[in-house]
Formats: structure tokens, sequence, C-alpha cells
């Protein structure tokens, strides 16, 4: 009787001792949580060709601010409650996230302000059938962010058309970026609606300011040039190509 209640003891003390270890942190794991950011890329417009010589006094690449994916609605797409229509072929902002969420690359006024408006996709089926409104920065800065699943308002769902690199050559964003002499160096700076807003690097290479004909590197591009006075006389050597913002300079 005594080997029989010993034995139940031990199974019992076994059982325990399996609760604990589960809730110890050996039970299944909880779903992680949904987190999105974005990867700025430059996409250069209207680019001096290689040999090519111009006399600039600004700039001397310029082009729009992207990220490294990016789709248009197949379909219009509204919110009564936002107080937006979006049309048939909007272009969307992609974030790097395990949900699909797109939002607009400008932008776009609606009741609650001026934010960036997002889509996602909750179902995973490849169609936004939600949106949010995004109030920070999409371009430069790659913050981090958790999904607001919870503030998250329906929409009726919404395909999506990939764009490729090819295609940006058709959009025209509000944010854009220029490469221009600032303070006696060859500066990133960023532009809004065509014009710097402020923000530049502030860490490019000097310039030679003797006249003399020189050799600068920025961005993987390469120029000769020689200062005119309050311009420059700038050759392409090597064309400022697609890139991720940061990437060879």
């Amino acid at each position: 009787m005594g080997d029989r209640c010993a034995a139940r003891g031990a199974w019992s003390a076994l059982g325990l001792g399996a609760v604990a270890l589960a809730a110890g942190g050996l039970a299944p794991a909880a779903e992680p949580e949904t987190v999105y950011s974005f990867r700025t890329i430059l996409a250069p417009r209207d680019a001096p060709a290689v040999g090519e010589t111009r006399v600039v006094a600004q700039g001397w690449v310029s082009g729009g601010l992207f990220t490294e994916r990016s789709g248009r609605l197949d379909r219009a797409v509204s919110s009564e409650e936002g107080g937006f229509i979006l049309p048939e072929g909007q272009f969307l902002a992609l974030a790097r996230s395990r949900m699909l969420i797109g939002c607009t690359i400008d932008r776009v006024k609606i009741r609650a302000g001026r934010p960036h408006v997002c889509l996602a996709d909750l179902d995973g089926d490849g169609r936004f059938e939600a949106w949010f409104p995004f109030f920070d920065e999409i371009v430069l800065f790659a913050n981090t962010r958790k999904a607001p699943l919870a503030k998250m308002k329906p929409v009726a769902p919404v395909g999506l058309r990939p764009v490729d690199e090819a295609g940006l050559e058709e959009v025209i964003p509000e944010v854009g970026f220029e490469i221009t002499p600032l303070k006696g160096r060859l500066e990133f700076c960023r532009t809004v609606k065509g014009q710097s807003d402020g923000y530049c690097t502030h860490a490019g290479p000097a310039l030679d300011s003797s006249g003399q004909e020189a050799t600068i590197r920025a961005f993987g591009a390469a120029f000769s040039y020689r200062r005119l006075g309050d311009r420059y006389e700038v050759k392409t050597i090597a064309p400022l190509r697609i890139q991720p913002y940061g990437a060879g300079s």
C-alpha cells in the first residue's frame, strides 16, 4: 500500500513538473508582433550621360526618393470615415513587413490632418482591406514601427500592381533629392517640391575651388569639374544610378 502511494506521489510530482516547465517558457511561442519599416532608394531623373558636360549653379544630379518596392492600386479605394479617395493607379510605397503594407509616398489630406494613408492586407490574400494613417516620414528615416492593428479601419478589398525600377520614371514624388555644391562640399540634400528643405548630410567630399579641373566621387558616381566663378563646369565620368540611400557614398 505504501509503495502505491509513493508511486502516485511520484507521478503527481512529474505532472506538476511538466506544468511548471510549460509555464516557464517551453509552451508554444506567441505570435510575433507585426512590424514594418521602409528602405529608401534614390532614383535620379534627367541625369547627365557619360561624357556630357553641363554648367550648373546648383544641383549636379537630382531625382526622387522612393522605397525599394512599389505598386499601384488596381482600382480606386475610399473611406468615408477617413475622408479620402485614392484613385485607380495610386502609387504606393511598400513596407518591409511580414504583412503587406503600402502607403502613399506623398501625404494625403484627410479629416485627421495630412498623413500618408497606409493600406494593409490583414488576411494575407494579397489584397488590402484595411487602412491607417502614418504621420512620420516614409523616406530617408528607416524607423521600425509596430503595425497598429487595433486602430485599422476597413475598406473594400483592393489589389496591387507591382511597379519595377523602370516604372519609377513615370512618378514625380513631392520628396526628392539633389547632389549639389554647398559650403565647399558636394552634398546630398533632400528636396520638397523641387526645393531643398534644409536636410543635408554635411558629410560630402570637398570641392576644389582653385578653378583647375578636378575629379570627385559621390554616391557611386564620378564627375570631373572646374569652378567658374559662382558656377561649375561638370562632366559626368560615371553616372548616378538607382541605388539604396547611403550606398556608395
